[in-house]
């Protein structure tokens, strides 16, 4: 998908007051989201301290469906532990893409580049995270789990500038909480700064963690 070099389809939230460096959160919704599910409410509840972006997934679910996903076998995954290492590894690419052309694009001064993602999308911003520590300030993983497969660098003092905002549902059904506890381990271990919060709510993307991610944000100011 990349390889087209056109960034992916976004929406975007611009700060009313335009300062000079602004932080960035790039956003990726859930598997079967689009970007519709984000445009009216839900991209407002962002805050207005910083520039968000909502990305859509490359791949659609089935034709004319206008529903997205980062990689296919998402629901077998859970079963099988298959996991689909091209469309992930497109995706991953395709974010990073999309992050620079859409920064120039917008005219965008960036202090500094957050990337978070709800479930699905949470996977693809944790093997960026992973892999590519030096590309961005933090993350955010809501609802999610770690990918099967990744790359740490050999240079774990990379993993000390980053930050990361690990978010679950106490009463998750999809994705067993235990997966949440496992992230902010497994970054912990490399050095970087996490914090966590269990909310009580399932397998959602409430307003309450719209709250929660804005108070991270502006801590991290």
């Amino acid at each position: 998908y990349s390889d087209s070099r056109r960034p992916l389809n976004y929406i975007i939230k611009k700060p009313k007051v335009n300062f000079e460096k602004q932080d960035v959160l790039f956003f990726m919704h859930g598997n079967g989201a689009n970007l519709w599910k984000y445009e009216n409410y839900l991209i407002n509840q962002f805050s207005d301290n910083y520039v968000t972006v909502i990305l859509q997934a490359p791949y659609e679910v089935s034709l004319m469906s206008n529903k997205w996903t980062w990689f296919d076998g998402y629901i077998s995954f859970f079963s099988d532990t298959t996991f689909n290492e091209e469309q992930i590894n497109a995706s991953c690419d395709a974010v990073l893409f999309s992050i620079d052309k859409i920064i120039e694009k917008e005219k965008i001064n960036p202090k500094r580049i957050f990337i978070g993602g709800n479930s699905q999308g949470g996977i693809i911003a944790c093997k960026l995270a992973l892999e590519h520590p030096d590309a961005i300030d933090g993350f955010i993983a809501h609802n999610s789990f770690m990918p099967i497969s990744y790359k740490i660098l050999k240079d774990e003092s990379k993993y000390a500038e980053l930050k990361g905002l690990v978010i679950n549902g106490e009463y998750d059904e999809t994705i067993d909480p235990i997966n949440s506890k496992h992230i902010a381990n497994t970054f912990l271990r490399l050095g970087a700064d996490i914090q966590t919060k269990e909310l009580k709510m399932g397998h959602e993307f409430p307003k309450l963690s719209r709250d929660v991610i804005n108070e991270w944000m502006a801590q991290n100011n």
